[in-house]
């Protein structure tokens, strides 16, 4: 885990660092025995979102491709091909991307605050999957993760012996990937299969 990550903040070998991370995802669901833990799933499934941005951006960005970009674009032989890839990985990504949102409109009881939040969320997760405005509405929802992420998993403000402790420090650092995933949305855009890229045409 720490090599991949390692890897892909220093952008060297992203292929092989994102299919490492991948690994790690599914091992930990599978170690762990959490595939039927809603929270677990859907902060997974996000993670996951935020590893094809990465490997979307990297692919679109790199102009030489390695051992694996052969195999997985053909880049080399058809790079319109390579480019149409790059964005199908970023609709995949940004759907991916919003799940652990799901979590978090449909967790606890209903109240005003919460639906408000809900309602904003929901149409914030919308705008991303379709593109429109993408930059806007990842800047939104980031703020959002960053909020939420501090007050409710602050895990330091735990004794080094609390059980949850362990668990809340999983969740906050899981949350820091889903929050790089929407920073490369923001930094890159929502590729070319989106409303916001097909407004450029007209």
């Amino acid at each position: 885990m720490i090599s991949c990550s390692t890897l892909a903040v220093l952008k060297k070998k992203t292929e092989f660092s994102v299919c490492g991370l991948f690994a790690v995802v599914a091992s930990q669901c599978w170690g762990y025995g959490l595939f039927f833990n809603r929270s677990w799933m859907l902060r997974s499934i996000s993670v996951s979102g935020g590893l094809l941005m990465l490997l979307a951006d990297a692919l679109s960005a790199s102009k030489k491709r390695e051992l694996f970009a052969p195999l997985l674009l053909n880049s080399v032989t058809d790079p319109m091909n390579s480019h149409k890839k790059s964005n199908y990985l970023q609709l995949l990504g940004r759907s991916l991307l919003v799940a652990l949102f799901l979590g978090f409109m449909v967790a606890g009881e209903m109240s005003i605050t919460r639906l408000v939040v809900a309602a904003v969320s929901f149409v914030g997760c919308v705008m991303v999957v379709l593109g429109f405005k993408a930059k806007w509405s990842a800047w939104i929802l980031l703020t959002f993760l960053s909020v939420s992420n501090l007050v409710l998993n602050n895990w330091w403000t735990l004794h080094h012996e609390d059980p949850k402790r362990d668990f809340q420090k999983f969740d906050f650092f899981q949350t820091l990937s889903v929050m790089g995933g929407f920073l490369l949305l923001v930094n890159s855009g929502p590729g070319g299969l989106s409303m916001d890229e097909k407004k450029k045409d007209f």
